[in-house]
């Protein structure tokens, strides 16, 4: 009737395990709205205040924190737009009323009425009982909402701080002393910030005490493990590392390698930069086989700049490779001889010198420290 144009979008609202269908169908509807916008665009949503009371009502049942309970942003990142509620302090019975004043119609969506979802349960059977007896429920829980938006905004800003110093030499990590001097509270607040920042799903409050407990409080030479769905915490010497689960392992695995050319891998990927004077000498391996395997054991060479040779596990030792990959990490090969192991180090033989171009190996499963 407006003349505004209509697209139907139909989306996979497949759900993930432990996921509730309402959780995976707002999940893959807010995906699919973030991928029609353009930079600088905005979605609108008509969220009203009930809305809000609900959202915070369903969080303090999951036991959630503050951010949990802050409910519903006003403003939010969506895509390269923003996600816009201008509705949420207006009461939904004032809402209807001005669209009957103006004969503007709305559409139900029929589901709305179905209490086998947890929101429509709280709001035909749970909203009514407390309304009756608190006539002002929503309107209060909504500002509980406002008022935990702040304390989530103030212990976003502490995590920043204590994270600034609490950063490990390996890009990703965190120094273990640094949350040994912090109190439960401020290192549970900053192993959430850490794990969101390392783009992985939010540790329960079991888990974030596992971390505390075990890994902080085991032996230097022991590597524990604190996993959930999604995610991995391990600590190695005095840093804990954060990752996806590792995939499955094949250490006969070969494939071969263009270095012009990204090289995906069971875990991370393989790129090679043209540089002057360092890496994997270019002349050296033009015409020659060049292959990526893993360490099998027993391997040797002498790296750039050494008198003598030394076996792998050795150098991967001292180097500070965790544990849990140095079966993964890629060694390259040229003609079936040991010739670089990414990121580390480059056989004299193979190395660049001085003018002469070189491929300079990096692997994205593992961000070495700088030298």
């Amino acid at each position: 009737g407006l003349g505004i144009p209509l697209q139907v979008y139909r989306i996979d609202a497949a759900r993930g395990r432990g996921e509730s269908l309402e959780a995976a169908a707002r999940r893959a509807r807010y995906a699919a709205l973030a991928a029609m916008l353009d930079a600088g665009e905005v979605v609108l949503t008509a969220h009203h205040r009930r809305d809000q009371a609900e959202t915070l009502m369903l969080q303090l049942l999951r036991g959630a924190g503050p951010a949990g309970l802050a409910a519903m942003p006003e403003c939010a990142p969506l895509g390269p737009g923003r996600l816009v509620r201008p509705l949420l302090s207006v009461d939904p019975h004032d809402l209807r009323a001005y669209l009957r004043a103006r004969g503007i119609e709305w559409s139900e969506d029929a589901s709305n009425a179905d209490v086998r979802f947890d929101r429509n349960y709280l709001r035909h059977v749970i909203f009514p009982t407390l309304a009756a007896r608190w006539p002002g429920v929503e309107r209060t829980l909504a500002r509980a909402a406002a008022h935990q938006a702040d304390s989530a905004e103030i212990a976003a800003a502490l995590a920043e701080i204590d994270l600034a110093g609490a950063r490990g030499p390996v890009p990703g990590t965190l120094a273990v002393e640094a949350l040994e001097r912090l109190s439960s509270a401020r290192a549970r607040n900053l192993l959430r910030t850490w794990l969101s920042e390392c783009a992985l799903p939010s540790a329960g409050a079991r888990h974030l005490e596992d971390i505390l407990e075990q890994a902080l409080a085991a032996r230097v030479d022991a590597e524990p493990l604190v996993n959930w769905p999604g995610a991995e915490v391990r600590r190695y010497a005095r840093l804990l590392y954060a990752s996806p689960p590792l995939p499955l392992h094949d250490a006969s695995t070969a494939m071969a390698w263009n270095p012009d050319e990204p090289l995906e891998l069971p875990l991370g990927r393989l790129d090679a930069q043209v540089c002057a004077g360092q890496g994997l000498r270019v002349e050296r391996c033009r015409g020659a086989r060049l292959e990526v395997r893993f360490r099998r054991g027993g391997e040797r060479l002498r790296p750039a700049g050494s008198r003598h040779s030394t076996a792998l596990k050795k150098l991967l030792q001292a180097r500070e490779v965790p544990p849990w990959l140095r079966d993964r990490i890629p060694l390259i090969h040229v003609d079936g001889e040991l010739a670089a192991v990414a990121g580390l180090c480059v056989a004299h033989d193979y190395a660049a010198h001085d003018s002469e171009a070189g491929w300079v190996v990096q692997w994205t499963g593992w961000p070495a420290p700088a030298d």
